[in-house]
């Protein structure tokens, strides 16, 4: 029996963890809703804890713009997965 794990390999930490996204088809002003709530919760130590207590590490919240995914896109192209073709799979 395997009782040891070898790393053989690390990617750079540009692969982004657990995010909030919208389908297009939510009005923008229920996203604002939910991102000032989420915020709001994630500001306190409470909101932390309760953010925890859901099974998630979270330390924190931040909104970022679209660009944020770029690098990782970068990593994601050369690799030659075409992420268009995982679903269904």
């Amino acid at each position: 029996m395997n009782e040891k794990v070898v790393i053989i390999f690390m990617t750079p930490p540009v692969i982004p963890n657990d995010n909030v996204s919208f389908s297009a088809a939510v009005p923008a002003d229920i996203r604002q809703k939910i991102v000032d709530a989420l915020l709001e919760m994630a500001g306190t130590e409470e909101g932390k804890a309760l953010l925890k207590n859901g099974g998630y590490d979270i330390q924190g919240l931040k909104v970022v713009d679209d660009t944020f995914y770029d690098e990782f896109r970068v990593y994601l192209e050369a690799s030659g997965v075409d992420t268009t073709t995982l679903m269904g799979k």
